[in-house]
């Protein structure tokens, strides 16, 4: 029995390191695939915050060009660069002030669907 050992534990090491070379090769091999892709989406953030600067240097500088040419305020206040300015505070006529009261008698187009 002590020779049928001898005569394994050199395959079966083998095969245990071939096994062990493998599980290596492969956990490098993820790890190569998931460095490659922190690098890409590092490269797609630095993009974004560039194009993120530029933008608020462009919202910036019209917001400081609105204060000379006021026309350009609709614009602003439509993407939210500014707010929209304060209605006028004269009180407005209400649609149901200005028609006449309904009867009583008469259904209205609110009342609760009969039950069949």
């Amino acid at each position: 029995m002590s020779e049928l050992i001898k005569k394994l534990v050199v395959p079966i090491s083998v095969i245990l390191a071939l096994i062990g070379v493998v599980l290596a090769w492969s956990r490098g091999s993820a790890h190569a695939q998931l460095l490659d892709e922190a690098r890409t989406l590092s490269v797609q953030v630095n993009q974004l915050q560039s194009l993120q600067m530029v933008s608020q240097r462009l919202a910036q500088e019209l917001l400081v060009y609105s204060q000379r040419q006021p026309a350009i305020d609709p614009v602003l206040v439509a993407f939210g660069l500014k707010p929209a300015p304060p209605q006028s505070t004269k009180p407005q006529s209400t649609p149901a002030a200005s028609q006449p009261a309904r009867s009583q008698g008469t259904s209205s187009s609110t009342t609760a669907p009969r039950s069949r």
